[in-house]
């Protein structure tokens, strides 16, 4: 469980920093 757990925290991590790259990206950043 504390696997998954941490799996969870990454994907989530992952997908802010990609939001936020996204966003950059977009903007002409």
């Amino acid at each position: 469980e504390s696997i998954k757990a941490m799996a969870c925290d990454l994907v989530e991590r992952a997908r802010r920093e990609n939001g936020r790259c996204t966003l950059a990206v977009s903007m002409g950043m």
